[in-house]
């Protein structure tokens, strides 16, 4: 038995289509199927009595003049059939392309895989922090001017005891020493916090194909309302160009946000997150103040910006939750 499934409006436009189509076909067969009366003839009329072909005279004249009728509504059935079709076709073709968009939305969230770094990625990974820290700290020590200025004359006893300038080597050693000093202290202290609304992974990849996207930390949001956190984490030391390396961040991780959207089709924000190794001078409250608003203005709407020395990283499990989970 054909059954309308009211369940969906699309399904139910051709559920109705059909039946309006069965019931113009149907409708005019039983009429003709049941008009014996029109078949009686005039010979047969003549051998009933006057009442009984008065009856089937009348009879007659009615299911003649139903007839129209029954053909005109067979019509307007048979057009409204159609029509329904077509509208429910229609809209069950723009549904299942929708349907068939979210399918393939889905397919490709499940291939994303997210792995942990190696421990040769993560080596590899802290070489190049190192290196950029340390080309860092060369601009930053170049001379302003060009003019050359004589030193003055010292003495002996004044040059014995003046500070080794490190080379580059050490300089690139120590850089080197504090990213990886940091990165366990940090994954330490989010890797140890319990919470309800997200997972955290540390020296995150994720993996679609031959796609790869590398994230320094990664919150995996558990509420499907909730987008999820990405963490940039990046080791500066104090210098006078910071406010640009800030600008700098800020454009890498954006460009890392919309990439995690697109591989994940997951709705999420950016954590940026710059720390001052713990044997350089602390910044004033004020000047941290200028250079987290300067680097929130670069994130726009799509994350936060904080500039943390490394004595203060235990105290990050508390700051994310006032910045990403305040309930």
């Amino acid at each position: 038995m054909l059954r309308t499934d009211t369940g969906n409006f699309n399904r139910f436009l051709t559920s109705l289509g059909l039946l309006l189509l069965a019931a113009a076909l149907l409708i005019p067969y039983f009429y003709v199927h049941d008009t014996d009366v029109l078949r009686v003839s005039r010979d047969e009329l003549r051998g009933l009595t006057q009442t009984g072909r008065e009856a089937i005279e009348r009879r007659q004249r009615r299911a003649e003049d139903l007839e129209s009728w029954v053909l005109g509504l067979a019509g307007l059935l048979a057009l409204g059939g159609i029509g329904s079709l077509y509208l429910g076709g229609r809209r069950l073709r723009a549904a299942q392309g929708k349907e068939d968009a979210a399918i393939e939305r889905k397919a490709r969230k499940e291939d994303v895989e997210i792995q942990r770094l190696s421990e040769a990625e993560v080596e590899k990974k802290r070489d190049e922090q190192a290196r950029e820290v340390a080309e860092e700290s060369t601009v930053d020590e170049a001379p302003r001017s060009t003019v050359p200025i004589q030193p003055a004359p010292q003495r002996a006893e004044e040059t014995a005891i003046a500070p080794h300038a490190p080379s580059p080597s050490e300089s690139l050693a120590q850089n080197r020493a504090a990213i990886g000093r940091i990165e366990e202290t940090l994954r330490r202290a989010l890797e140890g916090q319990k919470d309800e609304s997200f997972d955290y992974i540390s020296e995150a990849k994720l993996v679609a194909g031959s796609q790869q996207l590398r994230i320094d930390g990664l919150f995996r949001s558990r509420k499907p309302a909730r987008p999820d956190v990405l963490l940039e984490l990046r080791v500066n030391r104090r210098s006078r160009n910071m406010r640009v390396r800030s600008r700098q961040f800020a454009d890498t991780a954006l460009a890392l946000l919309m990439r995690y959207r697109a591989l994940t089709e997951r709705n999420a924000n950016v954590w940026v997150l710059i720390v001052v190794p713990e044997e350089e001078e602390e910044l004033p409250v004020d000047e941290r103040r200028q250079l987290e608003d300067w680097l929130n203005q670069s994130l726009v709407t799509e994350g936060v910006g904080t500039i943390i020395s490394e004595r203060d990283l235990p105290s990050l499990p508390g700051r994310f939750h006032e910045l990403f989970d305040p309930e």
